[in-house]
């Protein structure tokens, strides 16, 4: 009897063990995911990756295994993971305009692309997305989008989407040629090229005075655009470093990304301000944000703070990215922020505390099985200066 329910425990615990793993398809075809989704009528989420993309490693290793998106996930999806640059995944990248990675696309059961999200996520907002994915009213209506996958797409554009390495982009020549050969410029084909290249002068015009009808038909895809002619004026202020050309960026992002405008201002300017070197306004701007939920985050602290410790000779700053960055460490003390802060330490001249969280660095690295050759050339050069 004993036996019996050991046996039964076993059962139980191995099915609950099941229970928190997504069910990701890896190997079945496209025709056969969305049959599967239609057939169950469930939804269809793919999460697109690549072999170099550490942030979708990280999304595998924190969030994909957490037991509540797990749950929700078997309960609510048909999970995939397609590999962007392999197979029929350069097909599915083209066509649904996946560019970067992770990213997430979400398929209705009968097969509209109704949702995209992209970028690491913590398990507590990732499942926000999944449920925003099941809601209606907060899916894309994709008018101009075909069921059609393998549309007629240029030569050019189909190379640009080939194996890290391997993509081959258009010259300006090419993509001036490509326009003048279409009568639509509002057709599926036409706007993924837009979506994916530096468009000419006229057709931005085009683009900017037609954006009511463009929306009409790509929803919310026409926002990465927009962002794009943004960073396209933001590049032209940096490249000048020019601040008039700065304001020209943020009243552009003001006018045509309204909804988004307040959190990509603060990174342009971030960016601004530390791409021409002016160190003092970046410090005033960053500490004027570091109480708001998106830069209170050990990741964008560490990320500007290394920025800061790689380029930036001002002492005052370097003084405050190291109470930045201390900050940090406190909510998330891992490997990567503690090297950052002790790397700051060190070019505060405060050896002996960058000597303690080198060390810590590297011990935690060392835990975690991470490459710590950098920290320890660190704490040598600390040593040396001490």
């Amino acid at each position: 009897m004993k036996g019996f329910f050991s046996i039964i425990l076993i059962l139980i615990a191995g099915s609950f063990l099941t229970a928190q793993k997504i069910d990701f398809d890896t190997s079945s075809s496209w025709e056969k995911l969305q049959s599967r989704a239609k057939k169950q009528n469930k939804y269809l989420f793919v999460d697109c990756y690549t072999e170099w993309c550490g942030w979708c490693k990280v999304m595998d290793k924190e969030t994909f295994t957490d037991k509540n998106i797990a749950a929700y996930m078997n309960e609510h999806f048909i999970a995939a993971k397609i590999d962007m640059e392999k197979d029929y995944g350069i097909n599915l990248s083209m066509k649904y305009r996946v560019t970067a990675f992770p990213s997430f696309i979400i398929f209705s059961p009968d097969g509209k692309l109704v949702y995209k999200t992209l970028g690491f996520q913590k398990p507590e907002k990732f499942i926000l997305e999944l449920e925003n994915a099941l809601n209606q009213e907060k899916q894309l209506k994709l008018r101009g989008v075909s069921e059609v996958v393998d549309l007629d797409f240029p030569a050019f554009y189909k190379k640009a989407f080939a194996g890290n390495g391997k993509r081959i982009f258009p010259t300006d020549e090419t993509i001036d040629s490509f326009y003048n050969s279409r009568k639509n410029w509002t057709d599926e084909v036409t706007f993924n090229v837009m979506g994916k290249f530096k468009m000419p002068d006229k057709v931005k015009d085009f683009f900017l005075t037609e954006l009511e009808q463009f929306r009409y038909l790509y929803d919310k895809e026409v926002d990465q655009i927009l962002s794009r002619l943004s960073n396209e004026k933001l590049k032209m202020a940096m490249d000048e470093a020019d601040e008039k050309l700065l304001m020209d960026a943020v009243e552009f992002t003001s006018k045509y990304l309204p909804e988004e405008s307040e959190e990509q201002i603060k990174y342009m300017k971030l960016t601004f301000w530390s791409n021409t070197e002016n160190w003092q306004k970046f410090a005033v701007e960053f500490q004027s944000l570091l109480e708001t939920e998106s830069f209170n985050q050990p990741s964008t602290i560490n990320s500007y703070c290394w920025d800061i410790y790689e380029n930036c000779n001002d002492p005052e700053v370097i003084a405050n990215a190291c109470s930045w960055m201390e900050r940090a460490i406190n909510t998330d003390p891992q490997y990567a922020y503690l090297d950052t802060f002790a790397a700051l330490l060190f070019k505060n001249k405060q050896y002996d505390q960058a000597e303690k969280y080198a060390k810590l660095a590297i011990k935690t690295g060392q835990e975690n099985k991470e490459d710590v050759k950098s920290t320890e050339e660190l704490l040598q050069k600390i040593q040396d200066s001490k």
